[in-house]
């Protein structure tokens, strides 16, 4: 998301993926903290200050449209307070 510019992007499928290639050295870019919070504490990863702070994006959430019972119901009516 821009966190150097004119630079080149690549593209993983999972957030896993991502962490992986920070790992190894052939990216940057954020993740989530609670996802790699033990990888700053050991060192493993490092964390840098940028000028500006990443915004915070819309938050959507889905679904497949079969699934439609009060558990769903229920359970998304919970994450949007949170979220709110």
């Amino acid at each position: 998301a821009g966190v150097i510019e004119q630079s080149r992007f690549f593209y993983v499928p999972t957030v896993e993926y991502k962490i992986q290639a920070q790992l190894a050295g052939i990216g940057c870019g954020f993740l989530p903290r609670p996802r790699v919070q033990h990888l700053l504490d050991s060192g493993a990863l490092i964390e840098l200050q940028v000028a500006e702070p990443r915004p915070v994006a819309d938050q959507f959430m889905a679904w497949k449209l079969v699934n439609r019972g009060k558990g769903l119901q229920k359970l998304t009516t919970m994450l949007a307070k949170a979220l709110a």
